[in-house]
């Protein structure tokens, strides 16, 4: 069976480009095949390729394959949808990608400053359990708007986001 093949360039903020021209024949033939429940139902796609400010990342539950330079969080069984909106919403914002650089010098290296999931594993979460409603809300809101049209403007939500980030770490926005 021939599937898609995503690359590091069809992962947007957001949304996911998917192509119609990039296609493997999947199975074990191939020199080092993953588990193929990785390419299947929902699910965060993370590009290692990260952007001086931003991850660019997306949610999706569509069976598709990934290439190497994109990371792929399957929550666990446990995770509610709540959580996984919630977690993607703190991976998506600035805050996630400030700590991010803080800790990697390599983020700051002009030409592909690349992440690992290691570097992922290691982001602290804060406690998400009392999340505002308006939250998942907004992400929804986010994910629903970037599929309908991906070049639509959704900064203002974005910020909106990142503010309730920063409080669920305890922070102000300054």
């Amino acid at each position: 069976t021939f599937l898609p093949l995503l690359r590091a360039r069809d992962i947007q903020k957001h949304y996911l480009n998917i192509p119609d021209d990039y296609f493997v024949k999947y199975g074990i033939h191939l020199a080092e095949p993953r588990n193929s429940d990785l390419f299947t139902g929902i699910r965060i796609l993370v590009q290692r390729i990260v952007t001086p400010t931003y991850l660019k990342i997306c949610l999706t539950d569509i069976n598709i394959l990934c290439n190497s330079d994109i990371i792929t969080l399957k929550p666990k069984a446990e995770v509610t949808e709540k959580e996984l909106l919630v977690i993607y919403g703190i991976l998506a914002s600035r805050l996630t990608m400030y700590i991010l650089k803080s800790q990697n010098v390599n983020l700051d290296r002009a030409t592909y400053p690349k992440i690992n999931t290691t570097t992922l594993q290691d982001h602290p979460l804060p406690d998400i359990s009392n999340v505002n409603t308006r939250f998942y809300s907004i992400i929804r809101d986010i994910i629903n708007s970037k599929k309908r049209n991906p070049s639509f403007d959704t900064s203002s939500l974005e910020s909106e986001i990142d503010l309730m980030v920063y409080d669920l770490y305890g922070l102000s926005n300054d």
